[in-house]
């Protein structure tokens, strides 16, 4: 109402639920009003957009036209509101001149030769647990990865002050100190909460083989896009299918279940054991991606679908 004419744009970094759970929220049609008092409603990927029409359906009995994989119009209370899948991006030039390898060494100190990436904020979206599981069992199970690789999980510490995030941080600190006392005759798990700088963070992805990404809900994970920006050209992501970049990337990356230890243990083996030429060509291909598709063209494409 106060807008004076300005187009007005909505953008959702968050996963939009699906209409069944939208629907028994208490505020669900007030929710779905205010959003809809925009001109352009942008999702990181098709499936939450799908999420907001099916939702606007079943609660505001909203009409859906000009319906496409990427977009479409929803009509509501007399107005006509654009919805459209816009992908988040990075900026892969400034990860890839900005990497303090040498720093990044001196605190990998004692690690294996090959080193898994795992980096996240401190939350229970990330299954963090499930994910530290999964690279136990692989040491339990397979005996020939013993002393050649070293997990490195940083992590970063928010919401301090809340009790399941405190929780979390329990069991992540808990199934550390396993795996440690389980194998322990050379550094198998390097666990940092402290934060690290821009050039140390693109350093260890430089310096990593492997990225294990694999969240249990994610909009998009920039992490995963980070890495493949600043990644060694043989490089591997290993990906949980419940994040965005999912949508992006699912060709190349190594694909897994991110709630199932089992699922993250076989996509590590699929990594690991993977031929030279083939993770340069996933690699390659996934490089292509953030490159193309940064954060400027991410933003250009939004502003200028407003604008239009």
């Amino acid at each position: 109402e106060r807008r004076l004419g300005a187009a007005l744009g909505h953008f959702l970094h968050i996963p939009f639920p699906p209409a069944e759970i939208m629907a028994d929220q208490p505020h669900a049609r007030e929710v779905l009003e205010g959003v809809l008092a925009s001109d352009l409603l942008g999702f990181h990927i098709p499936a939450y957009m799908d999420n907001f029409i099916a939702s606007a359906e079943q609660v505001l009995s909203a009409k859906t036209h000009e319906r496409t994989e990427q977009s479409a119009v929803l009509e509501h209370a007399g107005r006509r509101v654009r919805l459209g899948a816009f992908p988040i991006g990075v900026q892969p030039k400034q990860l890839q001149k900005e990497q303090d390898v040498a720093a990044v060494r001196k605190r990998l100190a004692g690690a294996a030769e090959r080193i898994i990436l795992s980096m996240d904020r401190l939350d229970y979206t990330k299954a963090i647990p499930q994910r530290l599981e999964a690279y136990g069992k692989l040491l339990d199970d397979y005996p020939e990865y013993r002393e050649k690789i070293s997990l490195v999980q940083l992590i970063d510490l928010s919401r301090k002050s809340i009790p399941a995030y405190q929780e979390e941080r329990d069991s992540v600190e808990r199934i550390i100190h396993q795996i440690e006392a389980r194998h322990n005759s050379w550094r198998s798990l390097f666990f940092a909460a402290e934060r690290w700088t821009r050039k140390e963070v693109a350093g260890v992805m430089r310096l990593s083989p492997v990225a294990l990404i694999t969240p249990r809900c994610d909009g998009m994970n920039l992490v995963a896009k980070e890495y493949v920006a600043a990644a060694p050209e043989d490089g591997v992501l290993v990906l949980s299918r419940q994040a965005g970049a999912a949508w992006q990337f699912g060709q190349h990356a190594v694909m897994v279940d991110g709630t199932s230890p089992p699922s993250i243990v076989e996509g590590l083996r699929t990594a690991l054991e993977m031929p030279e030429q083939e993770r340069r060509a996933r690699m390659s291909k996934l490089k292509e991606n953030v490159t193309r598709e940064d954060v400027f063209w991410w933003a250009g494409r939004f502003l200028d679908e407003l604008q239009r």
